[in-house]
This record gives structure tokens, C-alpha cells and sequence, in this order.
């Protein structure tokens, strides 16, 4: 049932912050969780959004237990799931969080990437080719900037649920048989089918 809800994942820098920025971008990224909820439950007609923040489930300085494969497969899969992913891009963003906006890229989701104002933006980031909206901000209009985003990205982010169950019955045995095979590699084939495959 969950997974008939879209989701909106909201990426940003985590590791290289100090305690001030920490508190900056978590301000930050409540702001843009505000939003988008209240941008869906308000609109006429109403619908729902569940949003993923890693600053709220993995972030490095929450004692968690939790291994590095286990932020990874838990975040990767939230983008593998997600109808729309905000990229804020304070201090350049993070290699975690260009991770994040790659696989986006790839899944063909639309992106907001989010820039401080006065800040630099990579060209790199500038020049991908997909749904890509890139708008600098201020504290001050950082609500009405993603809500603007949402609004205008409603159709794709509500119908991605469709989208994901199509996918799902296209690609499901597909998957299947190659999970099947992967579980057979011994670590060192798997590394060499890893290396070939990209």
C-alpha cells in the first residue's frame, strides 16, 4: 500500500558538515519536506506524497549501528522507488548526493537541484540531459521554490506508482532469473561480471 503513495526523495551533503551546517541543512530539508506535503494535501484536489530524507534516517552523527552497505541499499533503494528526488545543492552537494542524482538521471525522474544563492554550480550538473530544474534560493523562498516544483510536476509524480507497477510486471522475471544467477557467482566472478556489465 505504501508503494501506492509517490515518493519524493530529498538529497543533500551529510558527512562534511560541522554541527552549524548540520542544523542549517536539516532547517533546510524540513522546509522542503513542509512543502511538498503541504503543497499536495492542499491542492484541489488534494492527494498524498510520502517524502525520503536521509538526513532524518542515516545521517552519520545519528548513532544508528547501521553499516555503510546498509545506508547504501537503504538510500538506493528509496531512489530506486522514488516519483521525483530534490537535490539541495549546499557546499556543491556531497559524492553521496551526486550518487543519488545520477541514479535519478538514469530512472529519468524529474530533479530539482536547489542552490544556495551565490553559490557555484557544476557545469557538469548544468548539462545533464533530463527533467532537470535548477533554481538558486533563499532561506526565505525556499518553500514557494519547491512547491512551484511540485505543482508543476504533479501529473508525473502521481502517476509514478503506475508507472512503477508496469515496470515491476515488465522487468519482474527478468530480475528474478538474474538474482537467481548472481546468487550462484563466487565473489570473484562476481566482480568480473560487475566490471563488464558497468
Amino acid at each position: 500500500q505504501e508503494d501506492d503513495i509517490p515518493l519524493v526523495y530529498v538529497a543533500s551533503a551529510l558527512s562534511s558538515l560541522g554541527e552549524d551546517e548540520q542544523r542549517l541543512v536539516d532547517a533546510w530539508c524540513e522546509l522542503i519536506h513542509r512543502a511538498v506535503v503541504e503543497t499536495a494535501s492542499h491542492a484541489d484536489p488534494p492527494w498524498s506524497v510520502r517524502v525520503h530524507m536521509p538526513i532524518t534516517w542515516s545521517a552519520p552523527w545519528i548513532e544508528d549501528h547501521r553499516s555503510p552497505a546498509d545506508i547504501y541499499h537503504l538510500n538506493a533503494s528509496r531512489v530506486l522507488r522514488a516519483a521525483a528526488v530534490v537535490v539541495l545543492g549546499y557546499r556543491g552537494g556531497s559524492l553521496g548526493a551526486g550518487q543519488e542524482f545520477a541514479w535519478a538521471s538514469l530512472l529519468r525522474v524529474p530533479v530539482l537541484y536547489l542552490q544556495p544563492a551565490g553559490m557555484p554550480i557544476s557545469r557538469q550538473i548544468q548539462g545533464t540531459p533530463v527533467d532537470l530544474t535548477i533554481t538558486e534560493f533563499t532561506s526565505g523562498a525556499l518553500f514557494d521554490t519547491v512547491s512551484q516544483f511540485i505543482r508543476a510536476r504533479r501529473s508525473l509524480i502521481e502517476d509514478h506508482p503506475r508507472q512503477l507497477r508496469s515496470r515491476t510486471l515488465l522487468m519482474g522475471p527478468l530480475a528474478i532469473t538474474l538474482q537467481r544467477a548472481w546468487q550462484r557467482l563466487e565473489p570473484e566472478s562476481r566482480t568480473r561480471v560487475a566490471a563488464a556489465a558497468r
